[in-house]
């Protein structure tokens, strides 16, 4: 059984790798961490029916949307999302790697750390969508998040900044630093 959900799972990359997607942009669309699906690929660790089938619904989402979102886009999202990421734990990079690779569908409420990380998610995402312009959809899209997520969000984020006279104006900094062009 093992042998073939590992051959199964190397399939699957292949098809990947026909759009030219890259192990961490099949991790990201999938919802999974990047090191347990490089354990998975190369043996180490034993791969479930659970990721096969996270794996074959990113798959199939991807397919769907690869005619109307370019993979450059869901590029641009994913690494303007993870930069931001960076620039609000203010180049903790530890930090930065735990947001990152949290499950934002987990939902630990009880958990402060989860927390903290989910409110950093919500605010890249608010920066992403508001001061950067890309579109709700392909945000979720490449988040691996469903639309009314991003929504929520926004929602929050927005309640928030309205509350929060320091995120309102780290809001702004980080917004200007992207509108001088200093990122592409």
């Amino acid at each position: 059984m093992a042998d073939e959900n590992q051959k199964k799972l190397q399939d699957l990359f292949e098809k990947f790798r026909e759009y030219g997607l890259s192990q961490r942009a099949i991790a990201t669309l999938s919802g999974l961490n990047v090191q347990v699906l490089n354990e998975c690929l190369l043996g180490k660790r034993t791969t479930t029916k659970r990721t096969l089938l996270l794996i074959q619904g990113a798959l199939r989402k991807y397919k769907n949307n690869a005619a109307t979102l370019p993979h450059e886009q869901h590029t641009h999202i994913y690494h303007h999302y993870r930069l931001i990421v960076l620039i609000l734990c203010e180049n903790d990079t530890a930090l930065a790697t735990f947001v990152l690779s949290q499950d934002p569908n987990r939902r630990a409420t009880q958990c402060k750390d989860w927390l903290r990380a989910a409110n950093i998610r919500r605010i890249a995402i608010y920066i992403v969508n508001t001061e950067l312009g890309f579109v709700q959809r392909h945000i979720a899209d490449t988040l691996n998040m469903s639309p009314a997520a991003v929504s929520y969000a926004l929602n929050d984020v927005e309640d928030l900044r309205e509350e929060d006279g320091e995120l309102d104006r780290k809001i702004e900094q980080i917004a200007s630093v992207f509108a001088a062009g200093v990122c592409p």
